[in-house]
């Protein structure tokens, strides 16, 4: 994954009521989706079993207790699993993510507030480029706050088990129940104490820092342009290419626990995307956008409605034929299988990398018109058949059609190293064959000389008998 760096600067958080990627909102037909999603959480408040509310505090210090003195393995483990997850996407960005209290100081850069109102903007592009962020911030939060499921994945659990022991299955169980609770907390406490708390004390946080490694003059293209050119097998030139190998993208997260940290890693890593939102737009439109979707203002709307936005497209994702076809295959792996560790891990690292890619497209569409991105956003959560198949399934289609080309890149890849190997390993078996035969004595070479001849074998036979003459000379 390569960036930019023309925006390399705008990396900050996203609010929904009036957009019109939004159903029920800005003017747009049918039910409220977030008058749906309001009514579901309030059935949650009444299905929540309040002894976990009374027992929070218990699995947040006991998690601490657990992890002490392991958060550099647990650290790795985090930096480790999610290179495995999204193998070669992740080929140009360095991960540095560390179970500590960082998060404070790294939720500073965020501002407060936007400096100008959305109803003193009048410029329906502007409007329509922050609706469509707004709509890409909720999603990476969801994603983020969805990733409970890779805490449980064998890719995890087996190594929070050899780094903790008899203490990995206390550890999981508390940080499953610190999940549903910060879920809970999230949907029912008002934005202005959410936001409160994460001034106060913020329990993780995640950005991206980009440097460049010279100041060489690069060309006007944007960093997705250059991507779809390398995809197509396009040469880049000298001037073209120094996009991508002049900056160094480094994806920081901190946070309390391992759960927390999977949590601002996976969202950090979606901000990969979300920055593509920005990469076309003058720096005069970019900062408009930002002042009114990257604030801590933004925050308590989007972990309230970012988990099921970002399940949303997920299920619609899923419904693809092709899609659903795979995960069918992938599943029934997973059944079959006697140790079913390795299949389990490699459907998640299918999905993962799946809806990244699908992210990244919905990201760069509409760069001429952002409504394009807003219209399909409305048909996927409005679930208008029709208008997915026609605006939404082409990208996902596009998304499954670039991960196979991935897949078949590096397997190919892995089947050359693979001849290299065995070509190596036939050349290591050729001088051991040799040193073996330097060992043996001569009545062991003549014995293998006669049966060499009796074989008829006069090739290997003339082998032998010229080791014989050249360490036992006139015998």
């Amino acid at each position: 994954m390569a960036i930019s760096k023309k925006f390399s600067k705008f990396n900050e958080e996203a609010s929904l009521k009036g957009n019109k990627g939004v159903p029920g909102e800005g003017g747009t037909q049918g039910p409220s989706w977030l008058d749906k999603i309001s009514s579901e959480h309030r059935d949650k408040v009444r299905q929540f079993d309040q002894t976990m509310l009374r027992d929070f505090g218990r699995y947040m210090q006991e998690s601490q207790r657990i992890q002490r003195g392991k958060e550099a393995e647990l650290s790795k483990l985090c930096e480790d699993s999610f290179y495995s997850l999204f193998g070669t996407l992740l080929d140009d960005v360095k991960l540095d993510l560390k179970i500590g209290n960082e998060a404070a100081s790294m939720m500073d850069d965020v501002p407060e507030k936007e400096e100008q109102k959305i109803e003193d903007i009048v410029d329906q592009r502007v409007l329509d480029e922050i609706m469509k962020r707004k709509i890409l911030k909720t999603i990476q939060q969801g994603k983020g706050l969805n990733s409970k499921a890779l805490l449980n994945l064998p890719l995890f659990k087996d190594g929070i088990t050899e780094i903790l022991g008899n203490n990995a299955q206390r550890y999981i169980d508390n940080l499953n129940n610190i999940v549903k609770v910060c879920s809970f907390l999230d949907a029912t406490l008002p934005p202005s104490e959410i936001v409160r708390a994460l001034k106060n004390s913020a329990a993780g946080a995640c950005n991206i820092e980009i440097e460049e490694e010279d100041d060489k003059e690069v060309s006007e293209k944007s960093a997705e342009d250059l991507l779809k050119e390398l995809e197509s097998g396009i040469d880049l030139t000298d001037s073209e290419s120094d996009i991508l190998s002049t900056l160094n993208v480094t994806i920081k997260a901190s946070a309390m626990d391992l759960g927390l940290l999977i949590h601002e890693s996976l969202k950090g890593i979606y901000k990969l995307c979300t920055q593509m939102s920005l990469e076309h737009l003058p720096d005069e439109i970019a900062q408009q956008v930002l002042q009114n979707t990257d604030t801590i203002m933004d925050e308590p709307e989007e972990f309230k409605y970012g988990p099921s936005m970002q399940k949303q497209f997920e299920k619609i994702i899923n419904s693809h034929p092709k899609v659903k076809s795979i995960i069918d295959r992938l599943t029934k792996n997973i059944l079959d299988s006697d140790n079913s560790s390795d299949e389990e891990n490699q459907l998640a690292s299918f999905q993962e990398q799946l809806f990244f890619y699908v992210f990244g497209f919905l990201a760069a569409l509409g760069k001429d018109d952002p409504k394009e991105m807003l219209k399909v956003s409305y048909a996927v959560l409005a679930e208008k058949k029709d208008d997915i198949d026609k605006l939404f399934f082409p990208i996902v289609a596009n998304s499954v059609s670039s991960l196979e080309q991935e897949f078949n890149y590096q397997k190919g890849k892995l089947d050359s190293n693979k001849t290299t190997n065995n070509n190596l390993e036939d050349k290591s078996k050729t001088v051991k064959s040799d040193t073996t035969s330097a060992e043996k004595t001569l009545d062991d070479l003549k014995k293998d000389l006669e049966e060499a001849l009796e074989n008829e074998e006069y090739e290997k036979a003339g082998e032998i008998s010229s080791e014989i003459k050249k360490r036992f000379p006139g015998k």
